[in-house]
């Protein structure tokens, strides 16, 4: 099995999406793609561990819990040189359209924000000015007290 990664930036703008990704499809990975792909690589579990940088107990123990963070499997993917749909169980059509959703989905998630965030600050925009007014209006009462103490105190 022979995958394209001609095209494939490992550093991207997009680790946020494919972190949102993984998580998304997290149910649904395939673990036993890891050991074929080494297989086929004539690569053991011991020097994928080696080269991802965790320990060979670390690496069989998230294969029996069917766990693993998100960066390990990133690192996985640099070494095998694959794409991260591969051990989802996705062609790479209806990859590529799931992670189209979760770009929609942040996108959505993102704009909302946006706009809660507009309208805090807008809040605190109008907040700010009437407590502008209610200052002024606090000190020119302290000002017509003091006027009237004065008055009456000659």
């Amino acid at each position: 099995m022979k995958y394209d990664t001609a095209n494939i930036d490992y550093n991207s703008t997009f680790a946020v999406l494919y972190t949102t990704f993984i998580y998304y499809y997290y149910n649904r990975m395939n673990f036993s793609k890891i050991k074929i792909l080494c297989d086929e690589k004539r690569l053991t579990i011991p020097q994928l561990a080696e080269k991802v940088g965790i320990s060979e107990a670390g690496l069989y123990q998230s294969f029996r819990t069917k766990s693993m963070k998100v960066d390990v499997l990133e690192k996985i993917v640099q070494v095998l040189e694959v794409p991260i749909w591969v051990f989802f169980d996705l062609d790479p059509e209806s990859g590529i359209e799931s992670l189209n959703k979760v770009i929609s989905d942040y996108h959505y998630k993102v704009l909302a924000q946006d706009t809660i965030n507009t309208a805090l600050l807008k809040d605190v925009n109008d907040l700010t000015e009437k407590l502008k007014l209610a200052t002024q209006a606090i000190n020119a009462m302290q000002a017509l007290i003091d006027h009237q103490n004065k008055m009456l105190s000659e």
